[in-house]
């Protein structure tokens, strides 16, 4: 209850002063416009930073997941009877294309 409090509390308290600022330091005129773009702005930043974040813990989950396969399995074997090789590039069809 108090993150949701002081969430609000700070939006309430953020918008204006950005837009205080704005028009104190740029010259932007206080309207209807300025402060749309204002809160907008002020709510993509957060969202940006943590869809950042969220997409850099998948990534590093999916290279640690591959690395442990790539460990426990180092070559495996196809349907169609054929191996496929692991390397630190990937997956190769055949030994000689991963040896470098």
């Amino acid at each position: 209850m108090e993150r949701i409090a002081l969430s609000f509390g700070l939006s309430i308290s953020l918008v204006p002063l950005t837009v205080f600022y704005l028009n104190y330091l740029l010259k932007v005129k206080i309207n209807h416009p300025n402060v749309s773009l204002a809160v907008a702005t002020l709510t993509a930043i957060p969202l940006a930073f943590v869809g950042v974040k969220s997409l850099e813990t998948s990534l590093l989950k999916i290279e640690s997941e591959h690395l442990a396969y790539k460990q426990k399995n180092p070559t495996d074997a196809r349907s169609d009877g054929k191996e496929i090789f692991a390397d630190d590039a990937g997956f190769c069809s055949k030994k000689e294309a991963c040896v470098r």
